[in-house]
């Protein structure tokens, strides 16, 4: 079947894979963790929002700042889909977006030009073969801030 040789390549690869895995969770679960134990001032947790920034508005409706995308089925395929609108009287450049750790990941390719008054859909995908409550960050970096425009999303994989 295999030889010695092959066949150690084949227990380091599958240990390399499990090791990725091992980080990627235990990066998610610590930055979750982290997020937790903030400090944040008090606010009305029913409180809705549209998140305004200088030049980008999020359209999609946040509480406290944050998009709960609720309850997720294990192993399903789930997308998110942000919505941006261009608040400038010139166009904008999404010149990169990135996600706080591997199991998010985005599908909106860049560098992307805004018109003005255009709706720019950012759409986001969630590892749902890792079961247990997230808290992800989606970062917006574009030429009108300096700081990246934080979209956040949680929920719950089931």
């Amino acid at each position: 079947m295999f030889d010695s040789k092959s066949y150690n390549i084949f227990i380091l690869f599958k240990l390399n894979i499990i090791l990725v895995l091992i980080t990627c969770v235990n990066s998610c679960n610590q930055k979750e963790a982290n997020k937790s134990n903030k400090k944040n001032t008090p606010s009305i947790s029913n409180q809705k929002s549209i998140k305004r920034f200088s030049s980008l508005t999020v359209l999609d409706t946040l509480i406290n700042g944050v998009k709960d995308v609720g309850t997720i089925k294990f192993k399903s395929d789930t997308s998110f889909t942000f919505h941006l609108k261009c608040n400038s009287r010139d166009s904008l450049i999404i010149y990169k977006l990135e996600t706080g750790c591997a199991c998010t990941t985005t599908e909106t390719q860049t560098p992307k030009t805004v018109k003005p008054d255009e709706i720019l859909g950012i759409k986001v995908r969630y590892n749902t073969n890792i079961k247990g409550s997230f808290i992800q960050d989606i970062l917006v970096f574009n030429n009108s801030n300096t700081n990246p425009i934080i979209i956040t999303i949680k929920g719950i994989v089931k």
